[in-house]
């Protein structure tokens, strides 16, 4: 799934959407820090101690599209795992902002 339907997926679910487009904006910067930070922890665990220090070599390089294709050549299942978390971030946030407009 592009970066960008998952962004829009989540503003609409979690009704950001319907914010000024600079919050918008905001929020989706700190979500999806958050969620590439769990994505990356999950997937690392999926690693043995030789792909994490290769995965090191590839993370300082800061390119996402490189960090993405080594979890997809090495961590089967990659596409389902970014799945799972995406799901699991979505109905944390979504109970996150429900207890908040409670």
């Amino acid at each position: 799934m592009p970066n960008q339907n998952i962004q829009d997926d989540i503003l609409k679910e979690l009704q950001i959407d319907q914010l000024p487009a600079e919050k918008q904006a905001e929020v989706l910067t700190v979500m999806t820090e958050l969620l590439l930070k769990k994505l990356t922890v999950r997937v690392l665990e999926k690693l043995d101690d030789k792909q994490k220090d290769e995965f090191g070599l590839v993370s300082a390089s800061g390119d996402q599209d490189k960090i993405s294709q080594f979890f997809a050549a090495n961590v089967p299942d990659y596409e389902k795992i970014i799945q799972e978390e995406i799901d699991l971030f979505k109905q944390d946030m979504k109970e996150t902002v429900d207890t908040l407009l409670a």
